[in-house]
């Protein structure tokens, strides 16, 4: 087994583990908000106005990527490892008519799609899934899919440059005195509190277990009410992700793009969310 193809593997082992949630489309801060669909939309838009038929790749089974693609008229292929997690999405899709849609079982890195092809491509944490190795050749793959006035909206998890890490106990007040939401919250703990207990700087790995076992140490010091621990505990998963720092994403992605917008996707704009949407047109 090839090494792309034992991390395929991985992932799809990984991603079972939630599934059950992801399908359930609440709870979980991975699934796009409608101001990220906005976002996608708008820089959609932005770079073809309003043509339409126009070819648009997704990474990955995310149905509200695939129906934004279908409702602004374009051909939609979308890519995914995973056949349980396809099986999942198909059943939450919105659009009814699925006559311009194409599904492809397979790796991103190495399934055959045609070059110099596809307008747009959209993500939803999809960069994040591959080894850093991977997400280097990745950014390559695209630019070698896209045509020549090929944009990409990548909404990826990164880490702020030079944030400083909130204790657990001061975003806690600070989301009972509702500042931030529930998912917020979580971020926070996953991405900014407990952040060195998680990342390996070695392979810019991130491994959610340190954030659920520091939930259980708090809930049984009694810091943590019962109602708050089992709200934080639903979005219990074993998905690991590669992250970079704001400034490394940006340079990665611009070896290959032109990066014209870095938008904040969701609700707390406060001082810290690791979740963007990149823009950017390929160089060619």
């Amino acid at each position: 087994m090839s090494n792309t193809q034992k991390v395929s593997a991985n992932k799809a082992k990984e991603w079972n583990t939630f599934g059950h949630m992801w399908q359930k489309r609440k709870g979980s801060p991975l699934v796009p908000s409608p101001q990220a669909l906005k976002l996608h939309a708008l820089n959609f838009r932005r770079a073809f106005g309003k043509r339409r038929g126009l070819h648009w790749l997704v990474l990955g089974a995310t149905p509200e990527l695939r129906d934004l693609g279908l409702k602004l008229g374009c051909e939609v292929t979308f890519v995914d490892a995973n056949l349980d997690m396809i099986l999942k999405m198909n059943q939450l899709v919105a659009v009814q008519n699925r006559t311009r849609e194409i599904m492809i079982k397979g790796n991103w890195l190495s399934v055959p799609l045609a070059h110099n092809y596809y307008h747009f491509v959209v993500s939803d944490v999809s960069l994040n899934n591959l080894d850093y190795k991977g997400m280097q050749k990745m950014v390559r793959v695209l630019h070698d899919l896209l045509l020549q006035e090929g944009h990409i909206s990548l909404k990826e998890v990164m880490l702020s440059d030079g944030f400083e890490c909130n204790t657990f106990k001061e975003n806690l007040s600070r989301y009972r005195r509702g500042n931030f939401a529930l998912n917020d919250f979580y971020l926070r703990a996953r991405f900014n509190t407990f952040w060195k207990q998680c990342y390996e700087k070695s392979t810019k790995r991130f491994a959610p277990g340190p954030v659920f076992d520091n939930f259980k140490c708090f809930y049984a010091e009694g810091v943590l009410s019962k109602k708050e621990f089992y709200d934080l505990y639903q979005f219990y998963n074993l998905i690991s992700h590669t992250i970079l720092q704001k400034s490394e994403l940006e340079k990665l992605l611009g070896r290959y793009f032109t990066i014209r917008g870095v938008s904040q996707t969701d609700s707390d704009t406060h001082d810290f969310y690791p979740m963007k949407i990149f823009f950017g047109k390929v160089k060619k």
